[in-house]
C-alpha cells in the first residue's frame, strides 16, 4: 500500500504543534489516535528496545505497557524514556516518526 504522504505530513506538523504549544492533553490524545490509526494501515515495523535505541533526546512513537498505550517519547540522555511531563518505564518498543514529505 502508498503511503499517503499529505497526511502523514499533516499528522507530524499536528504533533510539532502539540510539542512546541504544550496544547490540553485531549489534543494530545486525539493526535495519538490518528497517528495510531495511520500506523496501522501502513503497518509500519516497531523496534524492539532490545534490538536497538533511537538516538537520545530524538522523539519517537514508544509502545508503553505499563500505560498500555503508544505515546511520543524520547529517550534522555541517562537513558531513560520521557516526554516533557513524565517518565516512562515500560517501554518495549519503538519506530521513528516519519519526516514531513
Amino acid at each position: 500500500m502508498k503511503i499517503d504522504k499529505q497526511l502523514l505530513g499533516d499528522l507530524i506538523s499536528d504533533f510539532e504543534t502539540v510539542i512546541e504549544m504544550k496544547v490540553d492533553h485531549y489534543a494530545y490524545l486525539n493526535l495519538m489516535d490518528r497517528l495510531k490509526a495511520t500506523l496501522e494501515i501502513y503497518n509500519e515495523e516497531w523496534i524492539s528496545v532490545e534490538e536497538r535505541l533511537p538516538e537520545k533526546n530524538v522523539y519517537v512513537l514508544a509502545n508503553e505497557e505499563e500505560v498500555n498505550d503508544c505515546l511520543f517519547l524520547f529517550l534522555n540522555h541517562y537513558g531513560a524514556w520521557q516526554n516533557e511531563k513524565e517518565f516512562y518505564f515500560g517501554v518495549t518498543h519503538w519506530m521513528p516518526i516519519p519526516e514531513k514529505p
